[in-house]
């Protein structure tokens, strides 16, 4: 976890030191993934530094979210925006190891600020249009509104959910939610084909994609950009969808 503590307080600025914290001790039980984790590093820091130029955001759906780390990074990097965070999976293991790591970091006893950002824990199997339907329309969450942002991270390695994730992710954010975007990230593996099938049903379905570029800074300071994060085993993308 040294690395994505580092990464997260880096994208984070001032609130690098308690994300640091939330990283250190997260609960894993087991389920944690350290291509999850280096993945939610960009992805956070893309979509903190891209909310405050865009239309604002106010709610935001992860999918998959397995341990939580993306959604906890992003609570505590925006605590002085309010924001609904909702954390979601299809496993009922990974939403106790949610709950738990949320009332840990945001206890709901507390007044402080931050805990405007708490996020909250929903099952969610992708494919499933009740699931879908119910989280669209519950009076604690969306209150009936799309989301925002969805984001997700290492989650189309499932080739055979594939569909189901893109018709969940087309049901959050249909035709007629111009503002809405989706943000992935994902580490390319051994079937690069059938991997970017996946990201093609964007291009084909409504949606137009773009492969978000990061800034990097060197340890002189030197900024360098690059597409995809190459210090890995296999390379790592991070895509922006919106509705076209």
């Amino acid at each position: 976890l040294a690395r994505l503590r580092e990464a997260a307080a880096d994208a984070a600025g001032a609130d690098g030191a308690a994300i640091t914290t939330t990283i250190a001790n997260v609960n894993t039980d087991g389920l944690h993934s350290s291509y999850t984790s280096q993945l939610s590093q960009p992805m956070t820091k893309t979509i903190t530094a891209t909310t405050t130029r865009t239309t604002p955001t106010t709610s935001i759906v992860e999918l998959g979210s397995g341990i939580g780390l993306a959604s906890l990074a992003l609570a505590l990097s925006s605590s002085q925006s309010p924001c609904s965070i909702i954390a979601t999976d299809g496993s009922p293991s990974s939403i106790r190891l949610l709950n738990e790591n949320f009332d840990r970091y945001f206890p709901k006893d507390c007044t402080t600020t931050a805990t405007n950002n708490r996020p909250s824990a929903y099952m969610l199997e992708w494919g499933d249009d009740t699931a879908i339907d119910s989280l669209l329309h519950n009076q604690h969450l969306l209150c009936g509104k799309y989301p925002d942002l969805i984001m997700a991270s290492d989650v189309v390695y499932a080739h055979s959910a594939q569909r189901e994730l893109f018709h969940t992710i087309s049901r959050l954010c249909p035709p007629q939610h111009k503002h809405g975007r989706v943000v992935i990230a994902h580490r390319w593996r051994a079937n690069l084909k059938e991997e970017e099938s996946f990201f093609e049903m964007f291009d084909n379905g409504g949606f137009v994609r773009e492969e978000v570029g990061l800034e990097y800074y060197t340890r002189d300071n030197s900024v360098y950009r690059k597409r995809s994060m190459m210090d890995m085993k296999y390379p790592v993308s991070l895509f922006e969808m919106r509705r076209s």
